[in-house]
């Protein structure tokens, strides 16, 4: 397995990945969202493959100092294949962008993920995070 920076021909199948965990609508990625990732000294995109296929997509932002916790980062889009490999290509992937986050001198990575998917939840915690259970949204 090999992680390495998205580009856009990773669109289709990234959006395939995001499709298998059910995504839909404004949760698949956008071409416009991939090239911002790409481009940005803000925010960054990496795959994990396999063979030439795609095991494994993360996109995260990095943000300045919220007032409360210091620089962080936040994983906005992680998809996974559906196979076997898919939580040791997650495991690689988190550690990786943990690594680049460190070095963004990030205080901590903020994730999100629907309440359907347990699994992940438990993923994040076998990964060293914490359920906070304080973070609330208002939709516009």
């Amino acid at each position: 397995m090999e992680i390495r920076n998205a580009n856009l021909n990773d669109l289709t199948p990234v959006r395939k990945l995001k499709v298998q965990i059910g995504a839909a609508g404004t949760q698949l990625l956008t071409l416009k969202q991939l090239e911002d990732m790409i481009s940005s000294p803000h925010q960054a995109a990496f795959t994990c493959c396999s063979g030439g296929q795609k095991l494994a997509f993360l996109g995260m932002q990095f943000l300045p100092d919220s007032g409360t916790i210091g620089n962080f980062a936040v994983i906005s889009h992680f998809g996974l294949a559906g196979d076997l490999d898919k939580w040791v290509a997650a495991a690689m992937l988190e550690s990786h962008v943990a690594e680049i986050a460190a070095a963004h001198s990030t205080a901590s990575i903020l994730t999100k993920f629907a309440n359907k998917r347990a699994e992940a939840g438990r993923f994040y915690l076998r990964q060293g995070y914490i359920d906070l259970k304080s973070h609330y949204i208002k939709n516009l």
